[in-house]
C-alpha cells in the first residue's frame, strides 16, 4: 500500500513527537506560578476546550486574566518543553530515513506554530529530513476539513493519489480521507478513545513505526 508512494506527510503532535502531555503541563504550570487553585480533574475540563476557550472556562472560576495573556504564558512554556524536553516517538528516524532512501518526499502539516516544531525537531535530528514544514496557519484552515490537503498538494506539487498523510487525531484522519489521500492512524495516548473510529476510517493502523521499518 505504502512502497509506491512517494510523498509523505506527517503530523507534529502525537505523530512525530510525543508532546501531546506537555500541553496539559504547560497550563498547570502556568496556574501554579500564579498561585491559582484549581480543581483536581482541570485537565479533563480543559483539554476538548482549546487554550483560549480554556482560558474563559478558567476566567469562569476566578482566575480573571485576559485569555491572550493565558495563551502567551501557556506557550512561553510549551516552547521552553519544544526546545529542550520533548522527543520524537520510538522508531521515527528509522522510518524517515528508510522512507528518504527510497527517494520519498518528507512534510509535516501540523497545527502547532513552526516556532515550536523547528527547535524540536532539530534537537532530535531528523529536521534536515522534510522538505518543509506547512501550519495549519498558511492556509488559515482546519486539517478536520479536506480542503487543507489540497491546498498542501497544490504547494507540494503532487497529486492526491501519491499522498500518504500519517495522525493521530481523528477529525484530521477523516479531512485527509475525505480527500483521497491514504491515511494512517498512530496511535497516542491523548486519542485513546477513538482508536476503534480511526481504525474504522483509515487505510492502516500502527502503534509503532517499528511496523513499517
Amino acid at each position: 500500500m505504502l512502497s509506491d508512494k512517494k510523498i509523505h506527510i506527517f503530523d507534529l503532535d502525537g505523530t512525530l513527537v510525543d508532546s501531546m502531555p506537555y500541553w496539559s503541563e504547560s497550563i498547570l504550570s502556568f496556574l501554579d506560578e500564579i498561585g491559582f487553585n484549581y480543581p483536581t480533574d482541570i485537565i479533563k475540563i480543559l483539554t476538548p476546550l482549546g487554550i483560549i476557550e480554556g482560558a474563559k472556562y478558567l476566567n469562569s472560576i476566578g482566575l480573571n486574566i485576559d485569555p491572550e495573556t493565558v495563551r502567551a504564558e501557556t506557550e512561553r512554556i510549551m516552547l521552553g518543553f519544544y526546545e529542550n524536553t520533548i522527543a520524537t516517538k520510538p522508531y521515527i528516524k528509522d522510518y524517515l530515513e528508510k522512507l528518504k532512501n527510497n527517494g520519498c518526499r518528507l512534510f509535516i502539516l501540523t497545527a502547532s506554530e513552526r516556532r515550536f516544531a523547528l527547535p524540536c525537531l532539530k534537537r532530535n535530528g531528523i529536521l534536515d529530513l522534510f522538505e518543509k514544514i506547512f501550519s495549519c496557519s498558511d492556509f488559515s484552515l482546519s486539517k478536520s476539513k479536506p480542503d487543507i490537503y489540497f491546498a498542501a498538494a497544490k504547494e507540494i506539487g503532487a497529486d492526491i493519489k501519491d499522498i500518504v498523510f500519517y495522525d493521530d487525531n481523528l477529525g484530521s484522519i477523516s479531512g485527509a480521507k475525505s480527500a483521497g489521500l491514504t491515511t494512517i492512524g498512530v496511535y497516542d495516548k491523548s486519542s485513546e478513545e477513538d482508536i476503534d473510529k480511526i481504525k474504522a476510517i483509515a487505510d492502516g493502523y500502527i502503534r509503532s513505526f517499528s511496523q513499517l521499518i
